[in-house]
Formats: structure tokens, sequence, C-alpha cells
């Protein structure tokens, strides 16, 4: 009597429907594992390489800049040396009132230490002008080029967000695509697995009650 009641339940077709469900819960695992296509996916990966070359553009930015830097010091020291003449025409000037408290040579110096302080004069008008010059140069040049290289970067930054926006806006759109094809699939498993479950309990039901 029990191996009958076991044959019975073997073929009983009512016995397996957790094996239905434990399928169809299966499938929809499988399907939630689908997120983003491969299109998007390589839209983002581009995304990815935009934005390690806007640092590398954003890095090699700072490096001019140091080098502009670096050249301005450069500018800075050459002057610093050459107003040295300035110290050395001080230094004349006070050989010169040394000298002239010397008997028999006042005049000689005199004329000596004037044209001396002439030259000097002339030299170091000449040294501050080349001086002041360069320093305006190198100031405008490094403003030009920051000027230059900030908006070549937000040329850069604002073709990158619209593109960035775009992207995302496709990427949403796939998402939303996905999930409904996600929801479509999930609803044929379902509907499929009640249906053969159904077909079965009918013909379970005809095997007992024939008509």
């Amino acid at each position: 009597m029990s191996h009958k009641n076991e044959s019975l339940q073997k073929k009983n077709p009512l016995s397996a429907p957790n094996g239905y469900l434990n399928r169809s819960k299966q499938q929809i695992k499988k399907l939630k594992y689908v997120q983003i296509s491969v299109e998007s996916y390589s839209h983002l990966r581009r995304l990815e390489d935009q934005v390690k070359s806007l640092e590398e553009q954003v890095n090699g930015l700072e490096d001019e800049v140091k080098d502009l830097n670096e050249k301005l010091f450069a500018a800075q020291l050459e002057m610093t040396n050459k107003e040295n003449p300035v110290k050395q025409h001080a230094k004349a000037e006070s050989e010169a009132a040394t000298l002239k408290k010397s008997p028999g040579v006042l005049v000689l110096l005199k004329l000596t230490a004037e044209h001396r302080a002439s030259h000097l004069d002339g030299a170091l008008k000449e040294y501050m002008r080349q001086i002041h010059n360069l320093k305006e140069e190198h100031e405008q040049k490094l403003h030009d080029v920051i000027q230059n290289k900030a908006k070549q970067f937000d040329k850069i930054k604002h073709e990158f967000e619209a593109n960035l926006d775009q992207q995302l806006l496709r990427s949403a759109a796939e998402n939303s695509a996905l999930s409904s094809s996600l929801s479509a699939a999930v609803n044929s498993a379902l509907s499929s697995s009640l249906l053969e479950r159904s077909s079965m309990v009918i013909k379970l039901s005809e095997k007992k009650f024939p008509s």
C-alpha cells in the first residue's frame, strides 16, 4: 500500500509545485543581473577616459605656470644683479667725499668723480628701464598664458559636462527600457508557470474524475 502511494506521488503533478516555483525564482534571479547594456558600459568607459584626459591637461597647465614662475624668478634675479651699479654709484660718491679732503688734488678728483657719476647715472637709468620693460613683459606673458589656458579649460569643461548630461540621459533611457523588459520577462515567466500548473491540475482532475 505504501509503495502504491509513493508511486502515485511520483506521478502526481501536484507534488511538484515547489519545483516549478523554484525554477521561476531562478529565472527571475538570473534576469536581475541585467543592469546596463554593453553600449552603456562603453559610454561610461569613454567618459572615464575623458576625465583622465582632462586631468592630464590640468597637470600640463600647472607645469606651464610653474615654468613661467621660474622664468619670472630668473628675471627678478637679473634685476637684482643690475641694481648693483646703484651701490657702486653710492660707493663712488663716498670715495669722492673722502678724497675731497686731500689738498692738491681736489679739482682733479672732483672732475673725475663728476664724470664717473654722470656715467653711472646714465647706466643706472638704462638698467632700470630694461628691468622695468623685462618685468612688464614677463608679467604680461604670464597673464596671457593663464587667461588662454583658463579659457581652454572652461571650454573643455563645458563640452565634457554637456556630453556627460547626454550620456546620462541615454543611460537612464536604456535602464528604463531594460527595467520594462525585465518586468515583462518576469511576468511572462510567472504566467507560463501558472498556466503550466493550471494545465496539470486540470489533467489531474480529469484523471481522478473521468466523465
